[in-house]
């Protein structure tokens, strides 16, 4: 309904449109209308949710709290001047008219009241009834206006004066640094950590012995490892049960020490518990003699992936089919002109989004090339895509949804619907009521509900065909009218391409202030940054092809005013209800000053036992004010503490080791929780805090962490290191000025608590 899309923007233009009427109390003859029939509806429209949206909008309280309804005309959603009053604290909530054959007022329980003829003429404020026009008051608010669009087409602020070349060039190389970079980090894992923790995380083999060895036609040396049956009981299946797959690489390591492992050998082939491999000789200072091969000798390895080329090749593959087409390539280099299509009539309900939603939508259908939607924390993101989808699909178009990774796209699915109830604000919410048909590539997702609708779906015949960004390599050129790309932000510009490859227009959606692409993990020394296409195309074409959503609905005011005048210019709004969201009496943003000590694991990560036993303590206030366990979330930026956290979470009484997640910052990104508590870990009077200050990642590092949380968001740290610039960093390499600009914010509001 467009009055009522959001309560925010629209009902702030009702008030204003019902304050220059001549305002007077709703008149109905009930006798005349019982009489005709025409007094009780036959079917109920939902007054509780209509009443709730006008009684948390102050400019329709009375100061004795009643609330004033306006009524709309019988067949529009143009205002009358008439209301009526709800009365929330009588001794029966009711709702209030004047009565014309009593010459009096009357009331109507509020319990009665969804069958009655009143509730008829409120029925166009909530969102399911939509008037055949838009009232003029909506129009002349600008509550639902597109932003305005430049004049004439969008041409790139710095094309590339070599036909982009040297870009192409730049991107096959970024994917061999990548490709280097995986097999490397594994190396280093090895190197660092105990076989069984090293193991536990690759999800490697703990276990083969030698099954054969023996030398093709061409003279190459095919050596074949199997797991003892003693070793793991029942069937096996390599790829399922460790992602093994013939054309992998991987790390083979020697339980016994022997000389010259791990070595590096390619998968050949599986069977059964078998694995047959031919090793890279050329690699590594020393290599393993063949003897340790043979049958008869009982020594032991282990295996674990050291690299999946699959992926690699997907997105070479896309490369060169993006740079063969004259037209994606002029959209990657800068050399093309972005159009907008005007005077067409758009298929976008006003029903269920808010303004800036709606101008999302509204310019995202009308693109002709590809178009950026840019969704702080909360503010409705993946909303207004599946309604871009919805809309989309109602135009005829086929659509192809992508993110990132299997969860991104689960969530772009199905959000949070079970089987018994669907999330109106996902596809599935779609599919469900009758407007899309839907399928999901591959079998590789966790959640049941995915794997029952829509895996194994025809994807050929489908309205809506969801993937994760590599999954969509599988299908030709240009055969999908629109690609939708969620969480486009986490994915570089090479992982984006693929989903380019089979779609003739783009939308990508994400938060280029939250954390990269191919981000620094917290054993570098420095930043390893890479953009995504989103921000490649924000460089190349400016504001000009980005709308932004503004009003956020997760959090409470004062957790996102940090964050807000950080990383957004303030430009955020709130919803009306979530801005006060707190838990109990407990102040929706604290901090905690803690000096404990720092420590290094063996594997380079940091932890502070001192910070965990604080962490344990907030989390325990959270749980005796009635947060139950799976609302609360643990963050730290530090591998190492999500263990001590852990440890410390143990001595609470009557929780269990899973019940409040506790993960890294990079983890948590795209959830939220009702409490989030941050452990930034570092403490030191030389003001080394790492990968946390990074200067561009470091801050959206921060920001992560902060706006995961609804209700309460408690910071624990060492303050005075965190905001300290560590004497070997300039101050162009450090962002250690956002964190006292954080802790400046803190002691100002009086929410930082400093020992003694």
């Amino acid at each position: 309904m467009p009055t009522t899309a959001n309560m925010d923007v629209a009902l702030d233009a009702v008030q204003s449109a019902f304050l220059r009427l001549d305002r007077r109390p709703a008149v109905f003859d009930r006798e005349i209308r019982e009489h005709v029939g025409a007094w009780q509806l036959a079917e109920p429209v939902p007054t509780d949710e209509i009443i709730s949206q006008f009684t948390r909008h102050a400019g329709f309280i009375f100061d004795d709290d009643k609330v004033v309804l306006p009524l709309h005309e019988p067949d529009s959603a143009e205002l009358t001047g008439e209301f009526l009053v709800y009365y929330p604290d009588y001794v029966v909530p009711c709702v209030v008219y004047y009565d014309f054959s009593r010459d009096d007022l009357a009331r109507i329980p509020v319990d009665r009241f969804e069958r009655t003829y009143p509730a008829w003429r409120i029925r166009y404020w909530h969102p399911s009834f939509e008037p055949p026009a838009e009232p003029a008051y909506v129009a002349d608010s600008g509550a639902f206006s597109a932003p305005p669009r430049p004049d004439g087409p969008v041409t790139s602020e710095a094309p590339l004066d070599d036909d982009g070349e040297s870009l192409i060039e730049e991107l096959r190389e970024m994917i061999t640094a990548h490709e280097v970079a995986e097999r490397e980090e594994t190396r280093r894992h090895y190197e660092r950590l105990p076989v069984g923790q090293f193991l536990e995380g690759r999800n490697g083999i703990a276990e083969v012995v030698v099954a054969g060895i023996e030398a093709d036609e061409y003279g190459q040396q095919r050596i074949r490892l199997r797991i003892p049956s003693e070793a793991v009981d029942g069937p096996v299946d390599l790829t399922d049960d460790y992602g093994i797959y013939p054309g992998s690489e991987v790390l083979v390591g020697s339980l016994d020490g022997l000389a010259g492992f791990p070595a590096e050998a390619e998968v050949l082939g599986i069977e059964g518990r078998q694995l047959e491999l031919s090793f890279y000789w050329d690699r590594g200072p020393e290599n393993p003699e063949l003897s340790a091969f043979e049958l008869e000798t009982d020594h032991r390895f282990v295996v674990a992936e050291l690299l999946n080329p699959v992926p690699y090749r997907r997105k070479r593959d896309a490369l060169r089919t993006i740079a063969a087409d004259e037209r994606k390539r002029g959209w990657l280099t800068g050399a093309a002109t972005l159009g907008f299509e005007d005077g067409v009539d758009l298929p976008v309900s006003k029903s269920r989004l808010n303004k800036f939603q709606y101008g999302a939508a509204h310019d995202a259908l009308r693109s002709t090339d590809v178009c950026c939607i840019h969704g702080p924390p909360g503010t409705g993101k993946t909303r207004t895509l599946v309604e871009i989808v919805k809309a989309a699909c109602a135009d005829d178009r086929r659509v192809l949804a992508v993110a990132h990774s299997n969860q991104a796209v689960d969530n772009l699915l199905v959000g949070d619907s079970t089987a018994d109830q669907a999330d109106p604000a996902s596809i599935h919410g779609l599919v469900e009521a009758g407007e899309v048909t839907a399928a999901r590539v591959g079998t590789n997702t966790t959640n049941d509900l995915v794997d029952e609708r829509y895996a194994g779906e025809d994807l050929y015949q489908s309205d809506v065909v969801c993937a994760t960004m590599s999954g969509a390599h599988r299908f030709g050129e240009n055969i999908f009218d629109l690609a939708v790309v969620d969480e486009a932000t986490q994915a570089s510009i090479p992982d984006t391409l693929i989903p380019l490859v089979p779609a003739k227009r783009a939308v990508f959606a994400g938060d280029h202030r939250q954390l990269p692409p191919y981000h620094s993990s917290e054993h570098h020394d420095d930043e390893e940054m890479a953009i995504s296409l989103f921000e490649h195309l924000l460089e190349r074409y400016g504001e000009d092809i980005v709308t932004t959503l503004r009003t956020q609905y997760r959090m409470n005011e004062a957790i996102a005013a940090f964050p807000d005048e950080a990383f957004y210019d303030g430009a955020l709004l709130h919803g009306t209800e979530n801005r006060r969201w707190t838990v109990g009496s407990l102040p929706p943003l604290a901090a905690r000053h803690v000096e404990g000590a720092e420590r290094q694991t063996p594997s380079g990560s940091y932890f502070n036992e001192r910070e965990a036993a604080v962490v344990a303590d907030e989390v325990e206030t959270l749980l005796e004010a009635g947060v139950i366990p799976a609302d609360v979330g643990v963050i730290t930026p530090y591998s190492g503490q999500v263990g001590k956290v852990r440890a410390a979470l143990a001595g609470l009484d009557g929780l269990g080791p899973d019940d409040v997640e506790v993960a890294t910052v990079d983890a948590f990104q795209g959830s939220e929780r009702e409490a989030i508590v941050v452990s930034f870990v570092r403490s030191n009077p030389q003001g080394h805090s790492g990968f946390l200050t990074f200067p561009h990642e470091g801050p959206r590092r921060l920001n992560v962490a902060m706006t995961r949380a609804r209700k309460r968001c408690v910071l624990v740290g060492n303050f005075d290191t965190l905001r300290t610039r560590a004497p070997t960093k300039a101050p162009e390499e450090s962002a250690a000025d956002v964190y006292q600009a954080l802790y400046d914010h803190l002691v100002e509001r009086d929410h930082l608590t400093r020992p003694g």
